[in-house]
Formats: C-alpha cells, structure tokens, sequence
C-alpha cells in the first residue's frame, strides 16, 4: 500500500513537472519570438515630399540601436524616375563623424533604395536623404533616435532567470511530495508496530 502511495506521488510530481517545463517552453518562445520580430520589423521614420517626388523612408530594425541599420527609401510621383538619379543617406549623430552611404536600387525593385549605415552612438541623429539628378539636389532631412543595444546581458538573462526561477520550484515540489510520503509511511510503520492499549 505504502509502495503505491509513494508511486502515485511521483507520478503526480513528474506530470507537474511536465507541465511546468511545457509552460515555460512556451513563455520563452513567445519572448524570443517577439525580440526576433521587433528586430526583423521595418519601421517608417518618414513621409514627405523633395520636389515632384514622395519619399518614404524605413528603417529595420524599427527601432533604431547601435550597430549596423538597414534604411529604404521609397520614390513615388507624377513623372518617371530619371535613370541617373543618385539617392545618398547622411546619418550625423550628437557627437563624432558623419556616416553616409549611396542607397542602391535593383531590377526588381526600381522604386525602392536600400543602404546601410552604422550606428555608433546614442542619442538623437540628424537623417538626410538626397536626390541628385544632373546639377540639381533635392534634400530632406528629419530627427531618428538611436538607444542601446536591446539585446544586452541583462535583457537574455531574464529568460535564464525565469528558468531558474521555475527549475526550483519544480525541484521544491518534488522534495515536498517525496517528504511527505517519507513520512506518510513512517507513521503508517509506527502505527502497525505500537503496542495494543
């Protein structure tokens, strides 16, 4: 009898265990699902007109931080784009040197420029988007903050945290339910042996 209590105990523990880690699995995914996403997310940073044309500028990630960061511009308006257009990004930060880079079309997207510009300090940035055609510029410029890397130390130990957290809680019941049928049987064995009054 004492056999099949101690089992049932264990069994009740494994399955909650089970639970537990299935739970967690889940709660994990969902936050690194969502730190992928925001980090794979395209943002608009600005809408606004330069002459004829209506630009459309994206940045991934959505959220600018320090590191390398994917910029498109996009071109609409009444005429064709002329093919010798030249559309160059400028990125000036609180403090430090310029950063520029010629954002380049394809084939497939003749509409849409993409460049890449690093990102090295925090703070608010000076964007700048300039078409050049023949002699003539058209410029836009607009405000874009920059924060600290989101991926830090402290930010990927939450989900080691969370692990933990739930490990010894897992460990804390088993110790309990094993406890408790210890000692379940050992006063089941001090009844059968006490003498009769």
């Amino acid at each position: 009898m004492g056999g099949a209590v101690h089992t049932r105990h264990v069994a009740r523990a494994v399955l909650f265990a089970a639970v537990c880690a299935m739970v967690l699995s889940l709660f994990v995914s969902t936050i690194a699902a969502q730190e992928t996403a925001g980090e794979t997310a395209w943002g608009e940073m600005y809408i606004g007109q330069a002459a004829d044309y209506l630009l459309t500028v994206r940045s991934q990630p959505k959220e600018l931080v320090v590191g390398v960061g994917h910029f498109e511009v996009a071109i609409s308006g009444p005429s064709d784009i002329p093919p010798d257009l030249e559309v160059r990004l400028y990125a000036s930060p609180p403090s430090g040197a310029k950063q520029t880079a010629r954002a380049l079309n394809t084939p497939e997207h003749p509409f849409a420029y993409v460049a890449n510009l690093e990102l090295e300090h925090v703070g608010d940035w000076t964007m700048t988007v300039d078409l050049t055609s023949g002699d003539v510029t058209q410029s836009v410029s607009f405000q874009a903050y920059v924060s600290g890397r989101s991926r830090d130390p402290s930010s990927s130990s939450v989900g080691t945290a969370v692990w933990g957290i739930m490990v010894a809680s897992v460990l804390g019941v088993v110790a309990w339910l094993v406890y408790r049928s210890r000692r379940a049987r050992a006063a089941r064995g001090l009844g059968r042996s006490a003498p009769p009054g």
